[in-house]
């Protein structure tokens, strides 16, 4: 009588050569694949029969794999006109008109996650903007090709990957969903707000009462998004960011960015002063290189909440700007 290992094992041979697309790219044999099985047949009691199967139908994604062992940029300053140019990918006629319309179509929707979660309906608006451009960007890679290939191949990031393809699996049989459909980024963000697996765990919502966190329809998205910004510790009707006046050159000595975190003594001793004295209970220095010349911020508490989305000061300051445009032709 077989065993049941060896049940499984024929199962994921008989399967690797049922056509030849899956027996050339399937990861058979493979040590992490193994590792992520065994992790998930006995921490998370899910069937080996099931999983195994479903790995053997992960392709191997080629550009997916480019693209993540592709050696990063040497870390240096950022160039002239920067920011200017950054802006300019996200501050378009297109997020900015799409916006409007998403809003005035979601209004009351946005209106009751901005009371539920104490989160200003321009930046969730914004955020979707910018990940998906509303929903018509979300990503045609299937999920579990990109997770299985970020998690199976060594590269910097294969850590991540792990972590992620075991949420994947958990968060398909919380939301019944078949691992096999759902569709996303090369690196496993999906949905509106592109959100990776574990994201979805821990911060989406079911928005619409339909009994399923569903991130790729737009009112579980708004929710979702709303909640992931209240769990970061969003501070309603706090400024982002404020100017800055500079005596001497000792500003100089502070890191710019989000890593940075300083009161408003620190500021002073470095010869920045904040508007009015702003404070908050973050605040990072923040420089934006414009086209003619670098432009300094101080950024509060809110600003740092964004760059849990992205780390980037860039990125955080293009959604407070598409917020910000959105919001000024938004009709009362």
């Amino acid at each position: 009588m077989r065993s049941k290992l060896q049940i499984s094992l024929s199962i994921f041979g008989t399967l690797l050569l049922s056509s030849t697309a899956i027996a050339e790219k399937a990861f058979s044999n493979n040590g992490a694949a193994n590792k992520v099985i065994t992790e998930l047949v006995e921490q998370h009691h899910f069937d080996r029969d099931y999983v195994t199967e479903t790995f053997a139908q992960a392709a191997h994604e080629d550009s997916a794999i480019k693209l993540l062992t592709k050696a990063p940029l040497p870390s240096k300053p950022p160039s002239a006109g920067s920011w200017s140019r950054y802006l300019k990918k996200f501050l378009t006629d297109y997020r900015i008109e799409h916006g409007v319309k998403f809003w005035n179509k979601y209004r009351s929707t946005l209106a009751k996650a901005s009371k539920q979660y104490g989160i200003p309906a321009e930046y969730i608006v914004a955020i979707l903007g910018v990940e998906s451009a509303y929903g018509k960007q979300m990503g045609r890679m299937r999920t579990l090709d990109a997770l299985a290939t970020g998690a199976f191949n060594k590269h910097r990031r294969q850590d991540l990957f792990l972590k992620e393809i075991v949420q994947f699996m958990l968060m398909c049989r919380e939301e019944r969903i078949d691992p096999r459909n759902p569709k996303g980024s090369y690196a496993g963000a999906m949905g509106y707000g592109q959100f990776l697996p574990s994201s979805i765990r821990r911060f989406a919502v079911d928005f619409d009462n339909s009994g399923r966190k569903n991130i790729w329809e737009p009112v579980d998205a708004i929710g979702s998004v709303a909640n992931y910004f209240h769990q970061h510790g969003w501070q309603n009707g706090e400024a982002f960011t404020v100017p800055v006046k500079i005596k001497g050159d000792s500003y100089q000595n502070l890191k710019t960015g989000w890593r940075g975190k300083y009161t408003l003594a620190e500021f002073h001793n470095a010869g920045v002063y904040p508007k009015n004295d702003y404070q908050s209970k973050r605040m990072s220095f923040i420089l934006l290189r414009h086209d003619n010349g670098n432009e300094y911020r101080v950024g509060g508490n809110n600003f740092y909440v964004i760059t849990r989305y992205n780390n980037s000061t860039n990125y955080a300051m293009a959604v407070h700007a598409l917020a910000q445009a959105i919001k000024s032709k938004i009709s009362k």
